[in-house]
């Protein structure tokens, strides 16, 4: 989407004056800018001292409804009110929402205007290893104080990919990306997808609270400071209410294996003891003291959740028309995934 500076301006009056626009690069789904503000002399926020300048982020949603996919339609919203949700719930590490425009009067997109926050995405820290065992273990412990939150509807809000039962609004959810596939004509094998949920569907009946999910918990939007500590959390637009285990899904999101116990174990201990849900053991080999059917539940709700991801990122494919030497092997690695995940399902 182009900016003027002029739009920059309009956008941000109420907190300040820019003095420096850059735009943003590495997201492939918004359009951003760091803007620094000179507060101005009537402006409560965001000041950090009278007369000094202030970063900020402004992010605008796309205008064409033809680029993204349906889950996506109104995502921008969907994180405008996480950030407010963080404001109750400040375990959520999200930045501070200090503006949102959705009348389209300024750029034809939804805005938010947020807090820069404080340290460097996990992906741009190369002394910190994706694997690194002391920050997975705060994101997991992340993770269990996230999902004590909890909403009245599963799913995407904002869209009609909700319902009053897990079941329900991840079928929808599902369903739509397979529509966004056929229109696209994405590499999906979209009818049998569809003859997969219609048999293993059933399991997600076990899914009775609606969790909240971050859904995007990578490391490129996972902030840490020097000693690799988690500061922040940004890219809410995903988020959804559903079952906790979507969101390792959500970490790993080219991933095609089970959850390691190690990752069960610890999620699970720290979920207990903020007086959240353990986890449900979607792990290779069935835990000590895990019925057999908890346990294949938990797999097949798990599998169905990696097929879901695999066949939106290969939908996106197609919607987004990826330029760069990056595209093949991702496209490559998409659909293998999608094909391994897809005959497992199948063969259980």
């Amino acid at each position: 989407m182009s900016i003027t500076a002029r739009q920059i301006t309009e956008l941000t009056h109420t907190l300040g004056s820019p003095i420096d626009v850059e735009p943003m690069t590495g997201g492939l789904f918004a359009t951003t800018f760091r803007v620094t503000l000179t507060p101005e002399p009537t402006t409560q926020q965001p000041r950090t001292t009278a007369g000094t300048p202030t970063r900020v982020i402004v992010k605008i949603g796309p205008s064409d409804p033809t680029r993204v996919l349906t889950y996506e339609r109104a995502a921008t919203r969907t994180e405008r009110d996480m950030f407010h949700l963080g404001e109750a719930h400040p375990q959520l590490l999200f930045p501070r929402l200090l503006h949102s425009d959705t009348t389209h009067t300024v750029v034809p997109g939804d805005v938010i205007i947020t807090e820069e926050l404080t340290g460097q995405p996990w992906a741009s820290c190369p002394e910190h290893p994706w694997d690194a065992p002391h920050i997975t273990a705060q994101l997991h412990r992340y993770a269990a104080s996230l999902h004590r939150v909890t909403g009245d509807r599963f799913g995407y809000p904002h869209s009609d990919l909700s319902a009053t039962t897990w079941t329900r609004a991840f079928g929808l959810a599902l369903t739509a990306v397979l529509d966004d596939a056929n229109r696209s004509q994405a590499l999906v094998p979209t009818e049998r997808i569809g003859q997969v949920w219609e048999r293993h569907s059933p399991h997600l009946d076990k899914v009775t609270t609606a969790h909240l999910i971050h859904a995007d918990l990578w490391p490129g939007n996972v902030f840490l400071d020097e000693r690799g500590n988690i500061t922040g959390i940004i890219d809410a637009e995903r988020a959804l209410y559903g079952d906790p285990l979507f969101e390792f899904v959500g970490m790993d999101q080219l991933g095609t294996q089970l959850l390691p116990n190690t990752t069960w174990q610890r999620y699970s201990t720290q979920a207990r003891l903020s007086g959240g849900q353990a986890l449900a053991p979607a792990t290779e080999q069935c835990p000590a003291g895990v019925s057999e059917s908890e346990h294949h539940s938990a797999v097949v709700r798990f599998l169905l959740y990696r097929l879901y991801m695999f066949s939106l990122l290969t939908t996106e494919l197609s919607f987004r028309h990826y330029e760069g030497d990056w595209v093949a092997g991702y496209s490559e690695t998409v659909q293998r995934g999608l094909a391994e995940i897809l005959l497992r399902l199948e063969e259980i």
